[in-house]
């Protein structure tokens, strides 16, 4: 069986849950992943509690996601 891997944002997301928990959330934690319910389609990538997360990156160098591209393995 092949290992699966987390996608880079859902770990992020993840780990942003586990820094608010640290933070005096102790009982937070991830409810539901909306795009794994309804793929292909724009919605938050995660519902934590009350909260909505979405994780968003955004380019300081005009097309860096895609000059970057070719470092990523």
């Amino acid at each position: 069986m092949a290992d699966k891997r987390i996608p880079p944002d859902r770990e992020i997301v993840t780990r942003f849950v586990e820094q608010l928990r640290a933070a005096g959330f102790p009982d937070l934690q991830i409810d539901a992943w909306p795009e794994d319910d309804h793929p292909g389609q724009s919605v938050v990538e995660a519902i934590a509690g009350s909260l909505a997360i979405e994780h968003t990156s955004v380019d300081t160098l005009p097309e860096q996601r895609r000059i970057g591209d070719r470092y990523v393995l």
